[in-house]
C-alpha cells in the first residue's frame, strides 16, 4: 500500500511541477485521498450497495473462479476464519449474485419467487439437478454400500427424486418406516427451494446433504426391524439414537464431531423440549458423510457463513466443521 501512495503522490506532482495552479495540485491530492479511502473501505470488505434486481443465473462458480484473499495465517474453519466470512460473501457471493445472495443463495423471497416464476431459469436449474441426482444415486451408492447387503443397494436403486411446486422452501428425505418397507422413498425438493440457489456447487451441496440421509437409512435398513424403528420411530430425538449415524465414520472424526455435539448440548439444556438432539446428530451426519466430495469453496460458503444459533433440529453447523477443516479448499480463497 506505501508503495502505491508514494507513486501516485509521485505521479500528481509530477503532473503540476511546472508553473501549475496550486489549486489544482491540492484539488489532485484530494482526489487521491478519496481513492485511497474508497480502496481501505474495500479492503475492510465494506457492504455493496442493494441491488434493484436479482439476476436470473445459474453458473458453475467454480468456472474462472481465482482467490481474492491475502490469508496466509487462516487455517481451516478455526476462530480466526470466522473474521472472513463477510469477505467471502463480498469476494465470492455478493460480487456475483449481488446483496441479498451474500452466501451464493437467495435469501430475498420476493427474488426467488420471481426466479421460480423464470421457466427458462427453472428448467435450466432441474435439468441439472436431475442429471446429478441420477449421477449420486449410482456412485454414492457404491460409496455407501460397499460390503453391505442387497437392503442397502436397493434403496439406492429406488430411490426418487420428486420435486414439487409449492408454496415452501424445503429439502427433505421422506421414507417409510419398516426394515424392507419402501413405499416412501424420496428426495423431496421444492422450486422455490432449487431456485434460490444460484449455483451448480449449491444444488449439489443440497443433494449431497439428502444423500447423506440416503445412505444412513440405506445402512440401518441393515439392522434388526426393531432397531430400524427404534432409529426412525419415538426414539429418534434420543441422544443415543443419534450417534448410531457416525459409525461408519472414521475414528478420528466421529470422536470430533461427537465430542463438539457434547459441549453443544451442555451448553444448550433442553430444559422445555425445545431441542430434539436426535435430529443434531442425524443432521450432522448427513452434513459430514460426502463432505470430502465438496472440493469446492462454493460447496463451503453457504454452512460456514454464519455462527448460527441451534434449532429444534440442527446444531450449530458452523461450529461442526471444525472437524473437518482439513478438507476445507484453503488454496481457492488464499493468495
Amino acid at each position: 500500500m506505501k508503495y502505491l501512495i508514494l507513486s501516485m503522490l509521485f505521479q500528481t506532482f509530477l503532473a503540476h511541477a511546472n508553473g501549475s495552479d496550486p489549486r489544482s495540485v491540492i484539488s489532485s491530492l484530494e482526489s487521491l485521498n478519496s481513492n485511497l479511502n474508497k480502496q481501505e473501505q474495500h479492503n475492510r470488505c465494506a457492504e455493496l450497495e442493494p441491488d434493484s434486481f436479482s439476476p436470473h443465473i445459474f453458473i458453475d462458480a467454480s468456472i474462472g473462479h481465482t482467490t481474492k484473499h491475502s490469508c496466509e495465517s487462516v487455517s481451516g474453519l478455526t476462530n480466526e476464519m470466522r473474521n472472513y466470512n463477510r469477505c467471502f460473501g463480498q469476494y465470492f457471493c455478493k460480487q456475483k449474485f449481488g446483496r441479498t445472495g451474500y452466501n451464493c443463495s437467495e435469501v430475498d423471497g420476493t427474488k426467488v419467487k420471481a426466479r421460480a416464476n423464470d421457466p427458462i431459469l427453472m428448467n435450466r436449474i432441474i435439468s441439472f439437478t436431475n442429471k446429478k441426482f441420477e449421477e449420486y444415486k449410482v456412485s454414492l451408492r457404491n460409496e455407501c454400500c460397499r460390503g453391505k447387503s442387497q437392503n442397502c443397494h436397493k434403496r439406492f436403486k429406488d430411490l426418487e427424486l420428486k420435486i414439487e411446486d409449492s408454496n415452501k422452501a424445503y429439502a427433505t428425505y421422506e421414507f417409510t418406516l419398516g426394515h424392507h418397507n419402501l413405499t416412501y422413498n424420496s428426495i423431496k425438493l421444492t422450486h422455490l427451494k432449487l431456485a434460490a440457489e444460484y449455483t451448480h456447487e449449491g444444488i449439489e451441496r443440497m443433494l449431497l446433504h439428502e444423500m447423506g440421509h440416503v445412505c444412513h437409512v440405506a445402512s440401518v435398513s441393515e439392522k434388526s426391524t426393531n432397531d430400524f424403528n427404534r432409529f426412525a420411530g419415538n426414539s429418534r430425538c434420543e441422544k443415543s439414537v443419534g450417534e448410531e449415524f457416525f459409525h461408519s465414520f472414521d475414528p478420528s472424526l466421529r470422536k470430533c464431531l461427537i465430542k463438539n455435539l457434547d459441549e453443544q448440548i451442555k451448553n444448550n439444556p433442553n430444559t422445555n423440549g425445545q431441542f430434539c438432539y436426535g435430529k443434531w446428530y442425524r443432521e450432522a451426519a448427513a452434513e459430514m458423510m460426502f463432505k470430502h466430495r465438496m472440493d469446492s469453496i462454493y460447496h463451503w460458503v453457504k454452512p460456514t457463513y454464519s455462527n448460527n444459533e441451534p434449532t429444534k433440529n440442527n446444531s450449530n453447523i458452523y461450529k461442526l466443521h471444525e472437524c473437518v477443516k482439513a478438507l476445507f479448499p484453503k488454496d481457492q480463497v488464499c493468495h
